[in-house]
């Protein structure tokens, strides 16, 4: 009797035997330790740069975040299709950039081109962190504190938050 883990190597061994230059995977990894599931993704990646092409199905939302291109289907629709950076995109309609800063920043913020929406405030003793969205951090993040840090705003911190693709899943799905 073969554990669930052991059955999944060999019907991946099985599958590589004739070489294929195409090969489909339906849930690699479903059963199998988490040693084995980062060896199986590595090897993944190794028959990626070796020119084949994978279709993978999962659960797993940190797993399809290793593939080139995504589809996301929710009760047998496409509900979003692309890189796993554009589906997150898309569900959140821009990137998620985060503030610490001087609470008088908020004006600035709200008139700010390119930010779409403040999607959270909290402010104490004359301090803002905040999370606005905006169409893309890499072209917004560091204009957006040079434009602060001009007008006398002192900024403690920015990054952008980096969403999963399973939030971005739930989001594309069931609206959360």
């Amino acid at each position: 009797k073969l554990s669930g883990g052991t059955k999944q190597r060999l019907a991946l061994a099985v599958a590589l035997v004739h070489e294929p230059r195409l090969l489909i995977v339906d849930e690699p990894t479903a059963g199998v330790d988490p040693p084995i599931r980062r060896y199986f993704w590595e090897y993944f990646r190794k028959l990626r740069k070796d020119g084949v092409t994978m279709l993978v199905t999962t659960h797993y939302m940190d797993e399809a975040e290793n593939c080139d291109r995504l589809a996301l289907m929710n009760r047998g629709r496409i509900v979003a299709s692309g890189s796993p950076s554009s589906i997150k995109k898309l569900a959140y309609g821009g990137d998620i950039v985060e503030l610490h800063t001087e609470r008088k920043a908020l004006v600035y913020l709200k008139s700010f081109d390119g930010v779409k929406k403040i999607l959270e405030e909290e402010s104490s003793n004359g301090s803002l962190k905040v999370k606005i969205l905006v169409d893309d951090a890499s072209d917004r993040l560091v204009p957006l504190v040079k434009t602060l840090e001009d007008n006398g705003i002192k900024v403690y911190r920015a990054r952008q938050v980096f969403v999963s693709l399973e939030d971005a899943f739930i989001k594309l799905t069931v609206g959360g």
